[in-house]
């Protein structure tokens, strides 16, 4: 039923954006459709931890309030038994999880992104992006105003050494295409500069030149999409690119580590949720839901600011996307010694 809640809720958030694409971009209300249809996996991920979190407390209030964690307990069975089979399910979910968000969602996201891509294909702008921005492995710079996936063509290029401490060339060309890695460019000219001087002291035009730029722009192309919705494979291969070049690549880490984060919250939602069931079976039969809302509302903030320290490089990225759920693990622990003791 959270299940089924969550997709509601978020199909609802984002009507208002789909809307205003089929009436302002003359987007097909099918394609739309198509994108909403190809975005449930993605839900069912985010609300795996919400729905065990929530079922984990009203199953063991509900236990607690008909005394059969009374009996049991009589019987001599301790409550680490009691958890064994409620922590077992939550592993199953979370690997269950992982494997759908790694899979399923990856492949309905690039479905849902091709779905918007034929569509554009066929409007007279075709697939473009523009002012692309990127950083090349030899510490050059990439600025490419148009980007016509397509054909494979580009306009408006600037490629410029950044290194002060070395003799230096920037190049500017009216326009070129791309294969692979290499680019032919046309109608441009090079300014070359001394080491640490900010005057050009030589230009050369030239009508077709050659460059070797050791990107994909496929690639990069992806890469600055939403790092999310990435597989944890692509974004492993990303990350030891940029490291490869000299770079940093705090985001994409912080990024790849939460995806495994996200899907084990599962387990570390129930290590807390059934102590705390327990605990305050006894208040009411509400009382599990008005817990539910409190402690995801702990997880997302403790999410929250993990992901903001680690981004500015106040803890490593492992630290911070695991934040949340080392919060909720220790606080389960501490919860689960104290029930284990009455």
């Amino acid at each position: 039923m959270v299940i089924m809640a969550f997709i509601v809720v978020m199909i609802s958030v984002r009507l208002g954006d789909d809307i205003e694409s089929i009436v302002r971009d003359k987007i097909p209300p099918l394609i739309v459709i198509k994108t909403i249809i190809y975005k449930i996996p993605d839900y069912i991920v985010q609300s795996l931890p919400i729905a065990y979190l929530m079922a984990t407390l009203l199953t063991t209030s509900r236990l607690s309030r008909d005394h059969e964690t009374t009996a049991l307990r009589a019987a001599g069975i301790k409550f680490k038994r009691l958890m064994l089979p409620i922590l077992f399910l939550s592993v199953l979910i979370s690997y269950s999880g992982f494997l759908i968000n790694e899979y399923i969602v990856t492949f309905s996201i690039k479905e849902s992104q091709k779905a918007v891509d034929e569509f554009a294909r066929y409007k007279k702008q075709g697939l473009i992006n523009n002012n692309v921005y990127f950083r090349g492995p030899d510490n050059r710079f990439f600025h490419v105003h148009r980007i016509d996936r397509d054909r494979q063509e580009m306009e408006n290029i600037v490629i410029a050494d950044i290194d002060l401490n070395k003799d230096r060339t920037i190049i500017l060309a009216k326009n070129g295409n791309w294969q692979n890695t290499n680019w032919k460019l046309k109608d441009g000219v090079i300014h070359y500069y001394k080491k640490g001087s900010s005057f050009v002291y030589k230009e050369e035009k030239f009508n077709i030149k050659f460059v070797d730029s050791k990107v994909k722009v496929d690639e990069i192309l992806e890469e600055q999409k939403n790092p999310g919705d990435l597989s944890t494979k692509r974004l492993k291969e990303l990350i030891d690119i940029r490291k490869t070049a000299g770079f940093e690549a705090r985001e994409l880490e912080v990024e790849y580590y939460l995806k495994y984060a996200r899907s084990f919250a599962t387990f570390f939602s129930a290590t807390i949720s059934a102590p705390l069931g327990f605990i305050f079976a006894r208040l009411g039969n509400y009382i599990g839901v008005a817990l539910s809302i409190i402690l995801i509302f702990i997880y997302y903030v403790a999410e929250s600011i993990g992901r903001s320290i680690g981004l500015n490089g106040l803890v490593s990225p492992l630290i911070a996307a695991w934040s949340s759920n080392i919060v909720f693990a220790i606080n389960g622990l501490i919860l689960l010694w104290q029930v284990d003791k009455r």
